[in-house]
């Protein structure tokens, strides 16, 4: 009885994590950093960081303010940002840091 309150638990906490950390519908589609970076986000909680001759898949969860991003590629180092999306502008700025960096992102059409 008891192992089967602890595996019901176990579950339940999956569930309602999972469901936490789903994608933002608002982050949903390409940002454009500068001339030669961009970031896709896709709906399922993937998405890459587009370069110029490049692209680097990763997979991000959201749970409230922060975005964390796992890169495939461990030549890469994954990110914590606490991120907010006024109209077309996307402004992460790292969580991890004592001297976090803000970067600025824009919407791109479609």
């Amino acid at each position: 009885l008891v192992l089967s309150a602890i595996i019901l638990f176990v579950i339940i906490m999956l569930i309602t994590g999972l469901k936490s950390c789903s994608a933002d519908n608002k982050l949903t589609g390409l940002w454009k950093l500068d001339d030669m970076t961009a970031y896709q986000f896709d709906n399922d909680g993937t998405g890459a960081m587009v370069l110029t001759n490049r692209k680097y898949d990763f997979t991000f969860k959201i749970k409230g303010d922060q975005l964390c991003i796992d890169y495939e590629s461990e030549m890469l180092v994954d990110g914590n940002y606490t991120y907010l999306i006024k109209g077309d502008t996307l402004t992460l700025t790292e969580a991890d840091s004592s001297n976090a960096s803000t970067y600025e992102l824009h919407k791109q059409d479609e």
